[in-house]
C-alpha cells in the first residue's frame, strides 16, 4: 500500500477488530487512542501505526482479520527498515516477532522491539547496537530458532548479553505480571 487507507476507530469497527486488540489486553478506545489504530473498511483490515519511540514514523502495516483474505499483514511502501519500538531509557530491550506483542511488553516496563518476523537486517540490528542486554521473545518454533541462532551470530561482537525467552504463547496473550516474570526469569533476576 502506497498511502494509509482511510480509518474509523476500532471502537466503530467491527466485532473481529474489538477482539484482535482484547485478546492483546488493549482496549479498542486505547489503541486507537493511545497506539493509533484504525479499521480501514475498504480494505477490511485494522491499520497500526509504525510508532517509533512514540512518534509515528508514517509507516503502517494492516492486519487482514480474516484467514480467508491472506496475506496476514500488508506492509506499507514506506515501512521498509522501520520497526514499532520503545527503545528509549530502556535498561533492557525485548525483541518480538509482531507490534501487539511489541505494545504490551512496552506496556509491562521494559524497551521493546517487533521484528515482523525473525529476519534480522543490518538496519535492524543497528538499532540494538546500544543495547546493553537484550532478549529475544520468538516464537518456539523453526523459524523462531533459525532466528534467536542468527541473532546470536550477529550480535557477538557487542558488548551485550543476549537471552531468550521460551514460552508458547506471544507475549500479547500474557499479562504484564506474567511478562515481567518471564523476562527477569530469563536474566537470572529474582524478586520477592
Amino acid at each position: 500500500m502506497k498511502h494509509r487507507p482511510k480509518t474509523v476507530p476500532i471502537a466503530d469497527g467491527p466485532r473481529e477488530a474489538w477482539v484482535w486488540c482484547l485478546m492483546a489486553g488493549i482496549s479498542p478506545e486505547v489503541a486507537t487512542e493511545q497506539y493509533g489504530f484504525g479499521w480501514a473498511e475498504n480494505v477490511q483490515r485494522v491499520v497500526v501505526p509504525i510508532y517509533e519511540d512514540g512518534r509515528d514514523t508514517g509507516a503502517f502495516v494492516a492486519r487482514s482479520l480474516n484467514k480467508h483474505r491472506p496475506p496476514k499483514y500488508i506492509a506499507s511502501a514506506s515501512a521498509a527498515g522501520k520497526n514499532w519500538q520503545s527503545l528509549d531509557g530502556h535498561d533492557t530491550v525485548v525483541i518480538v516477532e509482531d507490534i501487539l506483542s511489541a505494545i504490551s511488553v512496552s506496556r509491562a516496563g521494559f524497551g521493546s522491539i517487533a521484528a515482523m518476523g525473525t529476519a534480522f537486517d543490518q538496519s535492524f540490528l543497528s538499532k540494538l547496537s546500544h543495547c546493553k542486554d537484550v532478549v529475544a521473545w520468538l516464537d518456539p518454533d523453526a523459524g523462531g530458532d533459525k532466528g534467536f541462532r542468527s541473532l546470536r551470530k550477529a550480535s557477538g561482537l557487542w558488548d551485550m548479553q543476549l537471552h531468550r525467552v521460551r514460552s508458547t504463547k506471544d507475549p500479547k496473550y500474557h499479562t504484564s505480571a506474567q511478562i515481567r516474570q518471564y523476562v527477569r526469569g530469563v536474566k537470572g533476576e529474582i524478586y520477592d
